[in-house]
């Protein structure tokens, strides 16, 4: 071979390394993407059509009769849905809404639902999405900050009972009601405005994120996390913007999910928490391969299920994401069956690496308050290393760059940190911990919030969770920290829902002792179970994320149980004394015992 061409064989060879170890290509790709579509917007914003209905509208014309919305009781081709926005559109206008104002959607999810937001777009309006389960005053204090004259609300005999009675309310604020005849955490929320800036440029951009396909012979997803979510509402309408069909269900049913996904011809869909826990709870059924998923995509799969969700249900992409509604950190993991990058939230390659090192930053939380920590010397924050990790801040080159939240500036600026490493810097709080290996992977270590203080030491609720997680059978683990008397901190307790419908006499305590005691350190194994006597996600919030403060308020005495939480007067509690080898059952007697100092943790 001649020397030449030796020499470009090698340098392709040793090009092909350094990106296969540095990822290169992989982080070009990434900001070439992020440009075009910072172009597609500059663009749209000049030619005056930077409302994502322009998108829509174009996929909608040119996909014509093929399939876009299905559902249990309908589909629509594209033609139909355009035309069913459009006229909501119109209808609209016909109640007086103007551009700019908000409209209020208080809806289980259905095709209604997307048509009546793409509808609010197509006149420069918008949706106020409301959560389904609000009632009276939280609901009235939504509508409000909203700021809108009409609420659309479902026909659903509970969506309308909650709404009806709240009617007068809602009149002294000015708020009309409609029901629509046709359609399928603690504290007051808080509401987010999401900007054209958030959504326009993905929506714009193609190939998709996980490489989803548009089209009439691409992909369709399905939807059964709640569309007035940010993941759910936001990824269906980006999806009904690039082109991409879907199919929507009111809301998540173990029974029927993959009867749906089969008749639905899906082959994606959309996770959020504990979902995927809840499939694979289930008994084997030959429906586990009938399907055509493949792909799924979303945040909050716990590591320790990858690999049995890809060998039982034959799936082989995960996307995995790590975002906020009202955050300005976004991160990506495409794992494909590499066995590279198994839980990750994301990745950065060299070249993110350097570009972003001092802009995502962790930070050394003070255990005792949960601020950042500052020195008492300069005043400011101590940055740690990121395969330690930490609480991470956001960088803003300026106060504008973060929109806030809507008409709540005390929260608001309970996000932002000024003169953290320098006076004059600014920083926006994730409230959230991750960390970062040396390939470049991130991973989430824990919502600061979850974090409790157990004999001196931080004990990550998902590191537990995770462990749990491999128990055999567990079905779905809740980790929590509960006041003793007498103690400071809080003792870690689980509460537990076993496999099959199994109860706490089936349980297998000193294997879980055991188990618990070989994987995790000796303060952050648990000293007490909370064994539930209920189904898989009957501790968990709409959006299929575990609901802890009720749990947490009614703590372990046993007098208390079912006094917070729903059907918790069946649960059975266990605990782990000093020098034990098993859970076992706790009574009033040992709670007594622990307030009299007669009983040691």
């Amino acid at each position: 071979m001649p020397r030449g061409l030796l020499t470009l064989v090698g340098m392709a060879a040793g090009s092909a390394y350094l990106d296969a170890k540095f990822h290169i290509s992989k982080d070009l790709d990434q900001l070439s993407r992020a440009k075009q579509g910072e172009r597609n917007l500059a663009s749209a914003v000049e030619q005056k059509k930077a409302s994502g209905f322009f998108l829509f509208e174009a996929a909608a014309r040119q996909l014509g009769n093929a399939p876009c919305i299905w559902s249990r009781q309908a589909e629509y081709t594209w033609a139909q849905t355009y035309e069913r926005a459009c006229q909501y559109g119109r209808y609209f206008q016909s109640l007086g809404v103007a551009p700019s104002q908000y409209v209020g959607v208080y809806m289980y999810n259905s095709p209604e639902f997307l048509f009546v937001w793409m509808g609010l777009l197509s006149i420069g309006a918008a949706p106020a999405l409301v959560n389904y389960n609000l009632v009276s005053d939280a609901l009235v204090h939504c509508l409000g900050l909203a700021g809108t004259r009409f609420l659309l609300y479902d026909d659903a005999p509970d969506c309308a009972s909650r709404i009806e009675a709240a009617d007068a309310q809602l009149k002294e604020i000015g708020v009309e009601t409609i029901r629509l005849s046709d359609s399928g955490t603690t504290g007051l929320p808080k509401a987010v405005p999401l900007t054209v800036a958030r959504n326009y440029p993905s929506a714009s951009l193609l190939p998709k994120t996980f490489g989803q396909r548009p089209g009439p012979d691409g992909d369709r997803t399905y939807y059964c996390i709640p569309l007035y979510h940010g993941t759910g509402g936001i990824a269906a309408m980006n999806d009904l913007m690039s082109g991409i069909s879907i199919a929507v269900v009111p809301k998540f049913s173990l029974s029927r999910f993959w009867d749906d996904c089969i008749q639905s011809r899906s082959t994606v869909f959309v996770y959020v928490g504990e979902l995927v826990r809840y499939l694979l709870s289930a008994p084997p059924s030959p429906n586990d391969r009938k399907h055509q998923i493949r792909l799924i995509w979303g945040n909050g799969l716990s590591p320790e299920l990858w690999k049995e969700l890809q060998n039982r249900f034959g799936i082989s992409d995960i996307g995995e994401f790590y975002a906020s509604t009202e955050g300005v950190l976004t991160l990506l993991n495409h794992y494909r069956n590499s066995g590279v990058g198994i839980g990750a939230v994301g990745h950065h390659g060299w070249l993110l690496r350097r570009k972003f090192h001092n802009t995502y930053v962790p930070v050394h939380i003070d255990p005792d308050t949960g601020d950042v920590w500052r020195s008492p010397e300069t005043g400011f924050a101590r940055r740690v290393p990121y395969d330690k990790g930490g609480e991470i801040l956001v960088k803003l080159p300026s106060r504008s760059a973060w929109a806030g939240y809507w008409q709540a500036e005390g929260a608001t600026e309970k996000k932002l940190l000024k003169d953290v490493f320098e006076k004059g810097d600014l920083y926006f709080r994730t409230g959230d911990a991750l960390r970062r290996d040396a390939d470049g992977y991130w991973y989430f270590v824990d919502r600061l919030g979850d974090t409790y203080r157990w004999k001196g030491e931080n004990v990550s609720t998902t590191e537990v969770a995770q462990v749990l997680g491999s128990a055999s059978q567990i079905a779905e683990a809740n980790v929590y920290g509960v006041r003793i008397p007498g103690h400071d901190g809080r003792a870690g307790c689980v509460a537990l829902v076993l496999k099959n419908g199994g109860t706490a006499d089936d349980l297998d305590r000193a294997g879980l002792a055991a188990l618990l005691r070989s994987k995790l350190p000796s303060y952050a194994v648990p000293l007490f179970l909370r064994v539930r006597d209920g189904g898989v996600g009957a501790m968990s919030t709409d959006n299929h994320k575990h609901s802890k403060v009720p749990l947490r308020e009614e703590g372990v005495d046993p007098r208390l149980r079912g006094t917070k939480v729903k059907g918790g007067e069946r649960d059975r509690f266990f605990w782990l004394p000093a020098g034990a080898s098993e859970y076992v059952p706790f009574t009033e007697s040992d709670w007594d015992g622990l307030g009299q100092a007669r009983a040691r943790l």
